[in-house]
């Protein structure tokens, strides 16, 4: 009987058209004794097919038994710890046990870390294994740096991705099995655009195609979107999606307290109803729905859909019903947060819960991504990162010591500067640098452990004291909890202002 695995590879592999000259150059490179790249960068627009074509790779690498490592640069945190946790969570180190095998790793969505990437060509690929070769798939195209690194150039093949050719997308809805009345307008409605072509599929195939004409239009993809969501079964299927859309990735509980409360108004004659004039269609089978639909990609955490579907739902409910908009982030930001307050108060969680606690609270912070505030902070701090190579975080050292003490003490006077050194060597303190390539670390992170304070320490800092004193009078900790104090967080030059060394 086949497997899950064995059942998704044939439905892609359906539906996969075209790409051949992409795929025989990668075949080629895992045939060869010495491939002739190192590293594949593939780039393009979004929609346009790049996750597939890397799906694609992967299962020409299970056919030629090639190891294969995949992360989504979505999902982990644009800093070089979380990037060399991740990699060694997926296998990948600085050795090469076995340099006869080539293995591939693919990092998918990599314009997620763009503020790394001079780091990632100076110091991490240099690092990896020899017989490694690399996939990086995105949408923009490598840094100008990488094309002109000397050492990396000759070993970087660049692969940006086109549309499809009439000829591929004329094959690819003939997989879909739409009729023939409506074949040409999709094609020359979309251009080729692979993800124009399946939504266009999709809603052509929801009604009569007799009558299905999408319109030309700048806005492709948004137009298709909204044609899509005038086709689904009911509005609750139509919910579904716009909750979907709403959250970063949406999983079968969290659809469920999503749609729990959103009523629908329209449904048509002799669907059933509950006692609140809801449709008897539970969260499973909506669920289910979703991942059948073309533009829904699946990753470890549940769904999602593609980031142009999610920009053209999400703005089209805010336009057209604002209250829905609003009871569905009501009802996220809920969800977010009774899942916060068991990932942090849990015993059987909190002891290797800080990853959990900390995804949670990433997933809590994306609702508010179109918040003007928060906008425009996240865009400064773009800016920042974008302006120069990141500094990368390192383990305080002693050579440190003093260049630190003196940018405590230029930004917030000696007394500052006294307390720094008194926290410098006890034990409840950790301290982290933030380096540039300046001889100056580019700034300071210290965290104290307030559980292991005592009040000699509480008298030689006040700010510590008041910390102290604010858990004892207004939030006692409970048997087994900690609580970390951030007594010094700067930058050298911004101080705390936004900048890299406070991302």
């Amino acid at each position: 009987m086949p497997s899950f695995a064995d059942r998704l590879r044939t439905a892609h592999q359906s539906r996969f058209v075209g790409r051949e000259g992409e795929l025989s150059l990668f075949e080629n490179a895992l045939e060869a004794d010495v491939p002739p790249f190192a590293v594949l960068y593939v780039h393009g627009p979004g929609g346009v097919g790049k996750t597939a074509l890397t799906t694609e790779m992967k299962y020409r690498c299970d056919d030629a038994d090639v190891p294969v490592s995949a992360i989504d640069a979505r999902n982990v945190e644009p800093t070089p710890q979380a990037v060399e946790d991740a990699l060694l969570q997926e296998g990948v180190t600085g050795s090469d046990a076995s340099p006869e095998t080539h293995g591939v790793l693919f990092v998918d969505t990599f314009e997620a870390w763009t503020p790394l990437y001079e780091w990632i060509r100076t110091d991490l690929i240099p690092r990896l294994p020899a017989s490694l070769l690399v996939v990086l798939s995105g949408r923009t195209p490598p840094p100008a740096s990488w094309r002109s690194d000397l050492g990396l150039e000759p070993l970087l093949k660049v692969l940006p991705l086109r549309n499809l050719p009439r000829r591929l997308g004329a094959a690819y809805l003939d997989r879909r099995g739409v009729d023939h009345a409506v074949r040409d307008r999709i094609l020359t409605f979309s251009h080729g655009h692979p993800l124009a072509l399946s939504l266009a599929a999709d809603a052509a195939m929801q009604g009569d195609a007799e009558s299905f004409d999408p319109i030309e239009s700048p806005d492709l993809v948004g137009t298709l979107v909204r044609r899509f969501l005038e086709r689904v079964p009911t509005t609750r299927h139509r919910r579904a999606v716009e909750a979907c859309s709403l959250v970063r990735v949406c999983t079968e509980p969290l659809l469920t307290a999503l749609l729990e409360s959103v009523g629908d108004d329209d449904e048509p004659a002799g669907v059933a109803h509950d006692g609140r004039g809801m449709p008897l269609i539970g969260a499973h089978d909506l669920f289910s729905w979703l991942r059948s639909l073309s533009f829904l990609e699946t990753s470890p955490e549940g769904i999602f859909p593609h980031d142009i579907v999610r920009s053209a739902v999400t703005a089209d409910l805010r336009w057209r019903d604002a209250d829905t908009f609003d009871e569905l982030q009501q009802r996220a930001r809920s969800f977010y947060l009774d899942a916060l307050d068991d990932a942090t108060t849990a015993p059987t969680v909190r002891d290797d819960g800080s990853g959990t606690a900390q995804g949670i609270l990433t997933d809590y912070l994306f609702l508010f991504r179109q918040n003007p505030i928060v906008r425009s902070f996240f865009q400064r701090l773009r800016d920042e990162w974008n302006a120069g190579a990141p500094p990368v975080r390192d383990v305080a050292g002693e050579t440190d010591r003093e260049a630190l003490r003196a940018m405590v003490a230029r930004h917030e006077g000696e007394a500052s500067a006294d307390c720094f050194s008194h926290w410098w060597d006890h034990a409840a303190t950790e301290i982290h640098v933030f380096r540039d390539g300046e001889p100056e670390p580019a700034g300071l992170l210290m965290q104290i452990d307030l559980s292991q304070v005592s009040d000699e320490d509480r008298v030689a800092d006040p700010s510590v004291d008041a910390a102290c004193g604010y858990l004892e009078n207004e939030a006692p900790l409970r048997e087994g909890e900690t609580a970390a104090h951030f007594r010094f967080w700067m930058a050298r030059d911004a101080y705390q202002d936004i900048s890299p060394s406070r991302a």
